[in-house]
């Protein structure tokens, strides 16, 4: 409905929309979809996050099982509640890394070979003032957003991509998803790779060429 007024009119075809998303956005398009209806043709959720109740259980398991343990897990609620009270109060956040090694107080605690991976993903040089930071707040916001649930709602059919070594967003909860996921036509992939290195080499290659032959497949 936007496409008038910001020149793209007559560029789009507005009958072979389709969404991609991974990550964190890999759950926003499953979300989106569900609210579009019959508006989307196709969604790619590629290793997304889907359920905000699975995240609070792991965080309260053992930093050597991957979680943060009860001691890390507070440290982070009081640091995000203290967040949101500064922004009620019209303070500067109180930021926090978005990566950081277990028993961090960070968005994603993770193992060295996947802060490598991490890294790996991004240019060398990063523009506009990128730092390692985000309002802590969001370590509360993750834990109470959930797009698996509606995931049930979707019509358009979707390829869930999962990375069976993925700690941040396990292939089990996306199996799950795609078990309530009644749309014809959708697909699953599983690739032998972690969270982040699903972005380079052969799982990179292996991702995109089924993503780009399930869009066209549906786009038809």
């Amino acid at each position: 409905k936007d496409t008038a007024g910001n020149g793209l009119g007559g560029r789009l075809d507005l009958e072979r929309i389709g969404l991609w998303g991974s990550s964190m956005a890999g759950g926003h398009v499953l979300v989106l979809a569900s609210e579009l209806g019959t508006g989307i043709k196709a969604i790619v959720s590629q290793s997304p996050h889907l359920d905000g109740r699975e995240n609070r259980k792991q965080n309260m398991q053992p930093v050597s099982e991957g979680g943060r343990g009860l001691a890390g897990a507070l440290r982070i609620a009081r640091t995000a509640a203290m967040d949101i009270i500064r922004d009620i109060l019209g303070m500067p956040a109180a930021y926090i890394p978005i990566i950081g090694y277990p028993g961090s107080v960070s968005l994603m605690p993770m193992p060295a070979n996947e802060m490598q991976a991490y890294h790996r993903k991004h240019p060398a040089h990063r523009g506009g003032g990128w730092l390692n930071m985000a309002p802590a707040r969001l370590a509360l916001k993750v834990g109470l957003y959930s797009p698996i649930d509606f995931v049930p709602n979707i019509v358009a059919p979707v390829l869930f991509v999962s990375a069976a070594k993925d700690t941040l967003c396990p292939a089990s909860r996306i199996a799950k998803a795609a078990a309530v996921c009644t749309s014809p036509g959708s697909e699953t992939l599983s690739l032998d790779c972690t969270h982040f290195s699903i972005y380079y080499d052969e799982a990179f290659n292996q991702a995109s060429q089924k993503m780009v032959h399930f869009f066209r497949k549906h786009f038809k």
